[in-house]
């Protein structure tokens, strides 16, 4: 298939809900209005390196879309439009059938959360690439979370569970862990179809003081938010939740390679304790856990990490590219 065929077959029903901002893919461009604050974000996955050949079509979809929705979530943000970059390597897994996969899955999650395509750009290369372009929107009224605005006194605490994508991946990479084949599926399963926290995200902005999501490990997320910040984060190691399945692995370096792992794609946020009191009491679905606080720093250390009083040390703090 050539490139105006994939777009008119795959690419234009994705954009149907957003004519007027998309002009139904029928021109080079897109056009948006709005009121409100814009937040835009723009990330890539590429084959080999963010996911395998061998990973569903839907899978990639999935992955595209809610990295780039959990940099939204982070910032309180409501996801409005995106656009769409794909390079599709001429002898690769992408034909007809991995195509139909691949864009169910993004109307799929476009439904859900009510954004839609209104742009992209589709060409062939040497490897497959794709570049999702997420356009969010605040109210005037309100202030984007952000990583550098955290404060003294604050609580740290972070949404879901730490860890399970790293062991996942380890999984698919062939490390051989004891644990049941109902751990390792679920492990699997949080790799290929990480959930960006779109609904706690939209929930913070009237409560926390600062957020960032959780991609290049809980480690080194937390020290870049502290030290854009100006602060110290102190993290009790044994209150970071862990998941079943990751708490049955054996492995001596369990905790620390959950902590620096990455692409759990959760939120780690910073908020006063009465803050933290009203927020408890809403009706929400993801869990959240106190991990932390927050102090004053006098020299370049921005976290620290103690598991049950002991002051961990790490050369490895999470993913850098």
């Amino acid at each position: 298939m050539n490139e105006f065929k994939i777009i008119e077959k795959y690419f234009m029903p994705l954009a149907r809900m957003a004519q007027q901002e998309s002009l139904g893919l029928k021109d080079d461009c897109a056009i948006i209005q709005s009121e409100n604050q814009i937040v835009i974000n723009v990330d890539s996955i590429i084959e080999g390196e963010h996911f395998f050949a061998t990973d569903p079509a839907a899978s990639v979809a999935h992955k595209l879309l809610n990295v780039n929705l959990s940099d939204i979530a982070a910032m309180g943000a409501t996801p409005k439009y995106w656009t769409l970059a794909i390079s599709i390597p001429r002898e690769s897994i992408v034909n007809e059938d991995w195509l139909k996969e691949f864009c169910n899955r993004l109307e799929k999650i476009q439904n859900q959360h009510k954004f839609y395509l209104i742009s992209g750009d589709t060409t062939f290369g040497k490897q497959l690439t794709l570049t999702a372009n997420i356009f969010a929107e605040i109210q005037p009224s309100q202030t984007p979370l952000r990583k550098s605005t955290a404060q003294m006194g604050d609580i740290i605490c972070v949404s879901g569970c730490i860890g399970d994508s790293y062991w996942g991946l380890q999984l698919l990479l062939g490390l051989p862990l004891n644990i049941s084949q109902a751990d390792k599926t679920y492990l699997i399963n949080k790799y290929h179809y990480p959930q960006a926290r779109l609904e706690l995200g939209q929930l913070l902005i009237n409560y926390a003081n600062s957020a960032t999501d959780i991609s290049d490990g809980l480690w080194l997320d937390v020290e870049k938010l502290c030290k854009y910040s100006g602060i110290c984060g102190v993290i009790n190691v044994e209150n970071v939740p862990l998941s079943a399945a990751v708490r049955n692995i054996t492995a001596e370096d369990k905790v620390i390679k959950s902590l620096t792992g990455g692409d759990d794609y959760e939120l780690v946020f910073t908020i006063s304790e009465n803050k933290l009191e009203e927020l408890q009491k809403k009706n929400f679905a993801t869990p959240i856990t106190k991990i932390g606080y927050v102090k004053h720093t006098t020299t370049n250390q921005h976290v620290e990490f103690y598991n049950n009083g002991v002051l961990l040390h790490t050369n490895h703090k999470g993913y850098n590219y």
